[in-house]
């Protein structure tokens, strides 16, 4: 059976929107998997992969980590089950998949960062301050901003997103798609951690698209 090393918070949340991606694209698929729980100072759980990062994907022989990556080998290794990328090229997933990173994270990222410590085990916690510090030069708590700007600078992407659903029923086009699974695995991290409305009443496209993709793939 297949396995996916999942990042996992306190009382077993999983946060990542990254594993959210390859959980959402495993049970579209169809395809039987097991998680494994892997926690911020449990990296040693994937020294197997060769690198530090969650999600990993054990397949038999096969090992992939990254979630695009995974995406690719689930389509290429069970192409009898729903495809993942619809499209005859993969450009629209991957300039979403840049933009959701860099953008629309980039945007959450400022409004929970501080919220996720309080998911986290007292160990845990200290690593992703310590690591967060690092990375952004300073610390979580400082770099946390809830503040109206910040929380309409993610409404705007979110308002752009619910454009492209007046057009057509999913991100990805007329059919469900990867794409689909990347916006909603950013959405489905901030909504785990934050109890601040990340999908406004506003944009009721948006609130149907992800309440549907929800109930049908996050499990």
């Amino acid at each position: 059976m297949i396995k996916l090393y999942e990042l996992s918070g306190k009382n077993n949340i999983r946060f990542s929107p990254y594993c959210w991606r390859t959980r959402m694209a495993l049970n579209y698929k169809k395809l039987d998997f097991k998680t494994v729980p892997v926690k911020f100072t449990e990296k040693k759980l994937i020294e197997f992969s060769n690198q530090k990062l969650l999600p990993v994907l054990v397949d038999q022989n096969a090992i992939v980590s990254n979630s695009f990556d995974i995406a690719i080998y689930l389509d290429k290794k069970y192409p009898a089950n729903q495809k993942l990328f619809t499209k005859s090229d993969m450009s629209f997933d991957i300039f979403i998949n840049q933009w959701a990173d860099k953008m629309l994270n980039g945007a959450l990222i400022k409004i929970v960062i501080n919220d996720i410590t309080n998911h986290l085990d007292p160990k845990d916690k200290d690593y992703f301050i310590d690591s967060r510090t690092k990375r952004f030069g300073i610390p979580p708590e400082s770099m946390a901003d809830k503040s109206t700007d910040s929380l309409n600078q993610l409404y705007k992407y979110i308002s752009f997103l619910n454009s492209i659903l007046e057009k057509q029923e999913f991100i990805s086009g007329d059919d469900i798609g990867y794409s689909d699974f990347i916006i909603a695995g950013s959405l489905k991290w901030g909504m785990q951690v934050c109890d601040i409305t990340l999908i406004d009443e506003k944009n009721k496209k948006m609130l149907d698209w992800y309440n549907q993709i929800e109930k049908l793939f996050m499990k």
